[in-house]
């Protein structure tokens, strides 16, 4: 019996597929290198336009076309259980939730004759552009029938790069037909919750997950640059959080090391005065839960301690880095066309606008203003469709402090919100500063240097600044 080829059996397919997986994007900067085109039959038409009712159902069209390339027999079987059900616009909008149900249902079929996935994952896209703003209302459901096609039927990884590509294309074809519906006010709701399901993905323990899903968030703020502040601050509200379970458990060693040594004497002199020490452990708890309050503070000197031991460890965070790479990304080797726009968005939104080392730039009296220095003022920027209000949601806790019955003291939740502020910045510094090293390291450095590398080398030497005063809390907030 001759020997295995090198690579066919589990482990080196693994291997195989760990070194491939890293060449596996979904970004518009490696469009070039071969990325699969998930543009339905139809072509692209009007966002906004309405669907004239003569034109064809662009559902009806993806599914004949597909029949001209796959032939499975689950393919051929769903297609011909939903095609009286979409024959034209009219049927489609009437049948729509019994179609969803089909293709979810041929999407999570694992059995030996599944084969037709590609075909079941390009007609979600055409699904999502003949539902339109309607699609948001299926998205979640859609998103987790795709990602459980990176496993087979017996829950195991498959090896496979095009799959893989494959299913988070199709998730950034669903962000595009979505494009003209991002910023409307009465689907915010809805767009949050498609935003959540992505930044849980970054939480994932595989980099190339958190990756791909970051690039799908940045796909989208490219084509969407107002969607950016409010990704950034779902995004940014996970690491708040985490910050605020960091200083609890701090709190509490604390709180537990000070009983250690009182504990005793306390409870020796209750006995004597008071003959029992059950009322008095029922009572001591309860003091401790509203002290515990109080003193679960978010204070300075742990918000340094969580920059050195947790935050640049946060997996959020690392994704954090890849998405703010892409989002300034061009074609591989270069920078954005709208690298300056994209720029001072991210640098606004996190807050390090009111560093030192950027309000010197348009303070300084060389004449240049805050509207020319970032291309609106911040009047204008509370006019944005997704506006960050960071301040309203580090005040959160004010109703945590009121059941508790304990009274919200303002100059307490000054002090917070100035902690949060920092804690903000920081994760913008460290998560821009590791795009824009990403970024130098893909381009090339001829001689003589190109103007957009000398700029990006000043702008992280800028970055690197920041980061240092946020350590050291040199810099003026």
């Amino acid at each position: 019996m001759p020997p295995k080829k090198r690579g066919h059996n589990a482990r080196g397919r693994e291997k195989i597929f760990r070194n491939a997986v890293q060449h596996v994007h979904v970004g518009i900067g490696y469009n070039v290198l071969g990325a699969i085109n998930m543009q339905p039959a139809g072509g692209f038409t009007d966002d906004w336009a309405p669907h004239p009712e003569s034109e064809d159902c662009a559902f009806l069209t993806e599914l004949n076309e597909q029949m001209l390339s796959h032939s499975t027999t689950d393919f051929k079987s769903f297609r011909w259980e939903v095609l009286d059900l979409c024959s034209s616009r009219a049927l489609f909008q009437l049948n729509h939730r019994k179609i969803a149900q089909k293709l979810l249902l041929a999407m999570m079929n694992r059995d030996k004759f599944a084969e037709g996935f590609e075909a079941f994952a390009r007609l979600t896209v055409a699904f999502a552009r003949e539902m339109r703003e309607k699609f948001f209302l299926y998205f979640e459901c859609f998103h987790q029938a795709i990602n459980g096609g990176i496993y087979d039927a017996n829950g195991q990884l498959l090896a496979d790069t095009r799959r893989l590509q494959l299913i988070f294309s199709a998730q950034a074809a669903w962000c595009r037909e979505m494009r003209p519906f991002w910023l409307l006010q009465e689907q915010r709701k809805l767009v949050e919750l498609v935003i959540k399901l992505y930044v849980r993905q970054m939480h994932d323990s595989k980099e190339y997950i958190r990756r791909l899903a970051a690039e799908v968030l940045a796909s989208t703020c490219r084509m969407t640059r107002e969607l950016l502040p409010l990704v950034l601050e779902v995004m940014c509200v996970d690491v708040v959080h985490d910050f605020k379970d960091y200083c609890g458990d701090d709190a509490r060693k604390v709180r537990g090391a000070d009983d250690d040594v009182d504990g005793m004497d306390n409870e020796e002199e209750y006995e004597e005065s008071h003959g029992t020490i059950g009322t008095h452990h029922e009572e001591g708890n309860r003091v401790r839960e509203v002290m515990g309050s109080k003193t679960n503070a978010l204070t300075l000197d742990r918000l340094l301690r969580y920059q050195k031991e947790r935050l640049s460890f946060l997996p959020v965070v690392d994704s954090l880095c890849f998405f703010a790479a892409d989002v300034l990304r061009g074609i591989r080797g270069s920078l954005n066309t709208n690298f300056e726009n994209f720029y001072v968005v991210l640098i606004y939104v996190f807050g390090l606008s009111k560093r030192t080392n950027f309000s010197s730039a348009y303070d300084s009296g060389y004449g240049v203003n805050e509207q020319e220095f970032f291309g609106f003022t911040v009047e204008e920027a509370e006019g944005f469709a997704h506006y960050t209000h960071w301040k309203e949601l580090f005040l959160e806790s004010r109703e945590e402090y009121e059941k508790e019955g304990v009274e919200f003291v303002q100059q307490h939740g000054d002090t917070q919100t100035g902690v949060l502020g920092e804690l903000v910045q920081m994760i913008g510094a460290t998560s821009i500063g590791s795009a824009l090293r990403t970024l130098i390291e893909e381009m090339p450095t001829p001689q003589p240097l190109p103007p957009q590398w000398v700029m990006l080398m000043m702008i992280l030497r800028r970055i690197e600044m920041i980061v240092e005063a946020c350590t050291h809390h040199r810099c003026k907030c």
